[in-house]
Formats: structure tokens, C-alpha cells, sequence
């Protein structure tokens, strides 16, 4: 039978058995792009949170490092707090920034992925059409 269908040149050069393999392959390659970008937000998530710390931890050591007029190791009060509160807005202003910037980018990334798959189906469509065409015709 075989034989024959390849004879006529009516046999399916792709079967029901490489879309389902191309479909296993596709999703296998998504869930490992997802975990990859996952990683990537946990590790961004960590890195901002670790210079945040940094910055705080500089404040509290500025802090005890300064001392009174007189010389005692009391914290000048009046005009170290105008200062320290313009640092911590600072930095949570360039914390937000920073944030923003990779939420934007991982948007991005997501946008592009999302086309990119569906430019993929839609090929795998027209493949799918083109043979029904063929097969019509014979």
C-alpha cells in the first residue's frame, strides 16, 4: 500500500506524528524560556534588593560615624535629617527607576516571545493548509 501511495506521489511527507513531535518541542522550548526569564526576574529582584540594603546600611554607618559639636557620639539632629531623608528618597527614587526599566524590558521580551510564537503557528498553519492544497489537488 505503501508502495503504492509512494508511486502516486500521494504519500504525507508530514504526519500526524512529526506536528505532534513539533508540538512537544515547542512547549518544551516555552516552559524553558519561561524558567530562564523567571530566573532572570529573581535574580534582578535580588541584585535591587541588595543595593538597596547597601545604601542603607552606608546611611546607618554615616549616622554613627558622625558625632555632636562638642564632641560626644550623639547624631547631629537638625542638619543631618534633611540630608538623610533627601538620600533615602534618592535612592528609592533610583530603585523605582531601576524597577521600571526591567519591568519594561521584560515586557519586552515577553511581547517579542508571544509574536515570535505566533508567527510559528501561524507558519505551521499555512503548512498545514498548503498540504490540504496539495492533497486536494491530487
Amino acid at each position: 500500500m505503501k508502495v503504492a501511495k509512494r508511486a502516486s506521489g500521494v504519500e504525507e511527507a508530514y504526519t500526524e506524528k512529526d506536528q505532534l513531535l513539533d508540538d512537544i518541542i515547542a512547549e518544551i522550548d516555552d516552559f524553558q524560556h519561561a524558567k530562564t526569564l523567571a530566573k532572570d526576574v529573581a535574580a534582578a529582584k535580588a541584585l535591587t534588593n541588595e543595593k538597596a540594603g547597601e545604601v542603607v546600611r552606608q546611611l546607618a554607618v554615616e549616622r554613627l560615624k558622625r558625632g555632636g559639636p562638642d564632641g560626644n557620639d550623639k547624631p547631629l539632629d537638625s542638619p543631618a535629617k534633611p540630608n538623610k531623608f533627601a538620600k533615602i528618597a534618592q535612592v528609592l527614587a533610583e530603585h523605582k527607576e531601576q524597577e521600571l526599566t526591567f519591568r519594561r524590558e521584560q515586557w519586552k521580551v515577553e511581547r517579542e516571545d508571544r509574536l515570535e510564537a505566533e508567527r510559528l503557528r501561524r507558519q505551521e498553519t499555512d503548512r498545514f493548509f498548503a498540504v490540504l492544497e496539495l492533497l486536494a489537488k491530487k
